[in-house]
């Protein structure tokens, strides 16, 4: 039989235990001076047990903490409570040897003596631990406030979490997104090139800055920079990915703005010296057609003259419209409602909304005058509400919207025809190129659009779904309009 362990025995027993514990542990008698102090509490507070023994706990506190402490620990010797466990007293502060203080987490425990009471404290340092959450917080404040669309998914690629940015990026809440696949924020054709970086990933491979295009809520799409990289737990295992996501749609469409400036100007004086070239032998042509058909009189050659009248008479119209584009005759700038514009143009198209049973709908704000030239803007507005109607041969709504926008003017032409397809948005402001059926149209009635409003310094995009409808948003400025030299040279 194993005897019972001797009082000596215990006492060396419970000696080992204070002195290999990880935490520090303090002892002090009734007048608060310490009588234990174990090397876990040396290499906490940098002092040794000789230097402390019998000297006022007050040591390892800071100044303005002591008095509190002082009557806290008198409390509790004389509380009928014997103990409080660890974080129970929240946060208290230490006093290291060199004057740095750091936080601590205590539990307290008092016994009965041959001397009196004695009050125990086990202290542990959370410096490390204070610290870690600090970043942690510091991390999470970043990715709050980020501009980047930031999220989380498992090893199956479905999304944990996302910042805020990320929601006014895509237009999902958290909890409207949470666990579905990352892949439903991409069109169709880019989900199976999203699943290959998100299996890069998975092993361990970091894929930064693959240019898509991104989905929104809504449909819509944008151009969007993705970084994908491994997201790894605690133990270091990857535990699905990390990814971030950046729209630039805005640059993008800088880079095409200027582009196409840049291709107006050029087009600009190639199509001057065209028009005057072919313009000039069609006013002939056109003169000696109508010369021959007063010195016919059999009806068949009169029907082909007027159709050699009426081709002849197409060319020049366009050759007009490409002259009005490159050289435009502008009436002076001055200060004008684009609403009073828009209903100029609404009233011309009132009689072909009617026939096609389209609804013409205004929702005009309260915005300020711009300095425009109105002609110019007349026939922009109305290019688009001919458009509008065009896409909507079995009735519809056309609604013009305006309003102001910081300092600016924003008008929204919105129908809801036909839509027009992913792969010719890029295209319809090019010259020439048009979506009607041939013989319908020029392909010059958007770009001469959108020459007019780059003259104003503004902007024009466009968002269009198939079978639902398109929108123009054209955003101006007050005083956006250039100067434009005068022309002294003959067409």
């Amino acid at each position: 039989m194993s005897r019972d362990p001797q009082p000596e025995e215990t006492d060396q027993r419970l000696a080992g235990i204070v002195a290999s514990a990880m935490d520090a542990i303090v002892t002090v008698d009734e007048s608060q001076r310490i009588v234990l102090f174990n090397p876990a509490a040396e290499r906490m507070f940098g002092r040794t047990s000789a230097d402390v023994s019998m000297q006022p706990l007050d040591l390892l506190i800071p100044e303005r903490f002591r008095a509190a402490h002082r009557e806290h620990m008198s409390r509790f010797a004389r509380a009928a409570q014997t103990s409080r466990r660890m974080g129970a007293l929240g946060r208290v502060h230490g006093l290291r040897a060199n004057g740095e203080e750091f936080p601590v987490e205590a539990a307290i425990s008092k016994a009965s003596s041959e001397t009196g009471t004695l009050l125990t404290a086990i202290l542990r340092d959370v410096s490390e631990q204070d610290r870690a959450a600090e970043t942690t917080r510091l991390l999470a404040s970043i990715v709050r406030s980020s501009n980047d669309a930031i999220l989380g998914t498992d090893r199956d690629g479905r999304i944990l979490t996302w910042n805020p940015a990320a929601q006014v990026i895509y237009g999902y809440a958290l909890h409207e997104i949470e666990g579905e696949p990352l892949t439903s924020l991409v069109p169709d054709e880019v989900q199976e090139k999203l699943r290959a970086l998100l299996d890069q990933a998975r092993q361990g491979r970091t894929v930064g800055h693959f240019e898509t295009v991104g989905l929104r809520k809504d449909g819509r799409r944008f151009s969007v920079s993705l970084g994908v990289s491994p997201r790894r737990d605690g133990s270091g295992a990857i535990a699905g990915a990390s990814v971030i996501a950046r729209d630039f749609s805005e640059r993008k469409s800088l880079e095409r703005r200027l582009r196409q400036t840049e291709e107006l100007a050029a087009l600009a004086t190639l199509v001057t010296g065209i028009a005057h070239d072919i313009g000039t032998p069609m006013n002939v042509i056109l003169g000696y057609t109508d010369l021959l058909a007063r010195s016919l009189r059999e009806g068949k050659n009169l029907e082909r003259i007027r159709i050699i009248k009426e081709q002849v008479e197409r060319v020049t119209r366009l050759i007009q419209t490409l002259m009005n584009f490159a050289r435009p005759q502008l009436e002076a700038p001055r200060l004008l409602r684009i609403e009073d514009v828009a209903e100029r143009a609404l009233r011309l198209i009132g009689e072909t909304a009617r026939k096609h049973d389209i609804a013409i709908e205004r929702a005009f704000g309260t915005t300020p005058p711009i300095l425009a030239h109105g002609e110019r803007f007349e026939r922009a507005f109305l290019d688009l509400f001919v458009n509008a109607c065009d896409a909507m041969p079995n009735g519809g709504r056309l609604r013009v919207t305006t309003e102001p926008l910081g300092g600016d003017v924003e008008i929204r032409i919105a129908d809801t025809g036909t839509g027009i397809a992913p792969e010719a948005l890029d295209r319809i402001f090019e010259p020439f190129y048009t979506t009607k059926p041939r013989g319908k149209g020029t392909g010059l009635g958007l770009l001469v659009t959108r020459s007019i409003v780059l003259e104003h310094g503004g902007t024009i995009e466009v968002e269009s779904q198939l079978g639902k409808g398109t929108t123009f948003a054209i955003r101006l400025p007050r005083d956006g309009v250039r100067a434009q030299p005068e022309d002294k040279s003959t067409p």
